[in-house]
């Protein structure tokens, strides 16, 4: 999953790349991301943030809630915690 997360962040075709550079996001966000069926982001909980502010703080964690795996799964009835600092 992070391996994901680092690729759509650093890949000038990832969409957390595209997301960053289209709202002009800044700051290092480190959150909670939970994963379960049929491989969708659960929930998002801040464990720390570093530079920015609350509201692109909040578009960054909702951006997050939206994000597509396209090839981490997870098992049937099963569930991922990922701790990632989103750098921007």
């Amino acid at each position: 999953a992070t391996k994901e997360f680092e690729q759509s962040l650093t890949s000038q075709e990832g969409g957390l790349y595209i997301f960053g550079q289209k709202n002009s996001i800044e700051g290092e966000y480190t959150f909670k991301v939970s994963i379960g069926h049929k491989n969708k982001v659960t929930s998002v909980f801040v464990k720390e943030r570093k530079g920015g502010d609350i509201p692109m703080q909040n578009m960054v964690k909702d951006v997050v809630m939206e994000f597509k795996f396209e090839t981490f799964k997870v098992p049937k009835g099963k569930y991922y915690n990922v701790v990632y600092t989103f750098k921007f």
